[in-house]
């Protein structure tokens, strides 16, 4: 726990026990090849299963009297250690594994990880409204691969920024940044907008450029649609 009493990390041991249930009287069950128990109540359960840190696969095999099988598999992540962090209104925002943003009432409106995210819209009264979940392709597009810092413009005194038509995919920003140039001394936002000229929830940071080298990029890891 951590001084505010916020679970900051779990540790696990030992082995796992699958359980499951048989949809017709099962003869045998198996579980990743080892005998299983069956109960009259058409379950069954096998204990001692060794757990990897990572991901973890466990297949469930079943046969009856007359020779019929079936079989399904899961595939789970389970890691020996997970750690927890939190935002400045205790909010969980990861656990090692997800990331989690909430908009100004702490709601949650983005669930993230690799290549995918969840998205959910509250109404006035803060009943969630809408459930949306996007997947990116396997293939990501660097848009930004360098920078000529002898040709840069200094002196703008607007917003100076990218538009982006996005098709049916969703497009996935894992950093907001910018790069720094010689004079640079004061703190600068940097923001995703929408398509109706609105901040997306959670996706705007204040870097402070004093005493920046110049030729480095400033970035604020994060994970925004």
């Amino acid at each position: 726990m951590n001084e505010l009493n916020q679970l900051s990390n779990i540790t696990r041991s030992g082995t796992l026990t699958v359980s499951g249930a048989t949809s017709t009287n099962a003869s045998s069950v198996t579980v990743n090849g080892a005998s299983a128990s069956l109960y009259d109540d058409r379950t069954f359960a096998k204990d001692g299963l060794t757990i990897t840190n990572g991901v973890n696969a466990y297949t469930a095999a079943g046969s009856d009297s007359l020779g019929r099988s079936a079989s399904d598999a899961i595939t789970v992540s389970l890691p020996s250690t997970a750690s927890f962090t939190y935002d400045a209104n205790g909010n969980m925002t990861s656990d090692g594994n997800l990331g989690y943003d909430y908009d100004d009432e702490n709601q949650l409106v983005h669930v993230w990880g690799t290549n995918w995210m969840s998205e959910f819209v509250y109404d006035g009264q803060m009943r969630r409204r809408v459930s949306r979940t996007y997947e990116s392709p396997a293939a990501e597009t660097t848009f930004v691969t360098g920078v000529s810092l002898t040709t840069l413009r200094n002196d703008a005194d607007r917003w100076v920024g990218l538009k982006l038509t996005v098709g049916t995919k969703p497009l996935v920003v894992t950093q907001l940044g910018r790069w720094v140039v010689s004079g640079n001394n004061q703190s600068h936002a940097v923001r995703l907008v929408g398509w109706d000229g609105l901040t997306v929830p959670g996706a705007s940071v204040t870097l402070n450029t004093s005493g920046a080298t110049a030729g480095n990029e400033q970035v604020f890891t994060d994970r925004r649609r």
